[in-house]
């Protein structure tokens, strides 16, 4: 008889905790409840074990004892308030609204800009160009002020504003003033004075 009541149990607890739990799968609740309830509604099935518990301990304790054994009141608890508590939230949700899911508005963005809903990327800011030193417009005719040039630096046309003919007649001055030292050491130098002939 216990069996049999097991086995009806069973069968009968299963198919209702499958299909809360189906309706579980389309709700809306949190992910982490939503996980919870379904461990609540998998434990109803210790309540078809209470049952198997008296069919097994009856024969050495008796019907009495076997059905107020901590065993079988332990199962009968757990199963039944499992069971209850799963169906009460998941009842809360799909009734009354309770515990929804909340929608990021990050993930909501990023879906309407991957689906072309969203504007576009957004504009990077140019950097910003970095300041001008003083006396930048060059050695020789530049605009620049207080500019000093590095020592051994070759001399440059400057760029700048106050750049004109002045300046590259300037600058032709001193490359001939240059090109002229340079010509008066080579005759100068000891190896371009000619040697006295020797005398037989």
């Amino acid at each position: 008889r216990y069996a049999q009541r097991a086995h009806f149990h069973g069968a009968a607890i299963a198919t209702f905790s499958m299909v809360l739990i189906i309706l579980l799968m389309m709700s809306n609740l949190k992910t982490r409840l939503k996980s919870f309830t379904a461990i609540l509604l998998g434990m109803s099935s210790a309540y078809p074990l209470a049952w198997f518990s008296m069919f097994w301990l009856a024969p050495w304790i008796g019907r009495d004892a076997a059905h107020s054994h901590i065993l079988t009141e332990s199962l009968t608890y757990v199963g039944v308030g499992g069971l209850l508590l799963g169906a009460l939230i998941l009842y809360c949700n799909l009734f009354l609204g309770w515990f929804p899911e909340e929608l990021r508005q990050s993930t909501f963005t990023e879906t309407r800009t991957r689906a072309g809903g969203g504007g576009g990327a957004a504009a990077v800011p140019p950097k910003a160009a970095p300041p001008r030193q003083a006396g930048g417009g060059g050695d020789i005719g530049g605009s620049g002020s207080g500019g000093r040039r590095p020592a051994g630096a070759v001399p440059s046309v400057g760029t700048g504003s106050g750049g004109g003919p002045g300046a590259v007649q300037a600058t032709r001055d001193q490359v001939s003033g240059l090109m002229d030292k340079l010509s008066d050491r080579f005759r100068t130098s000891p190896a371009t004075k000619k040697k006295p002939a020797k005398q037989p």
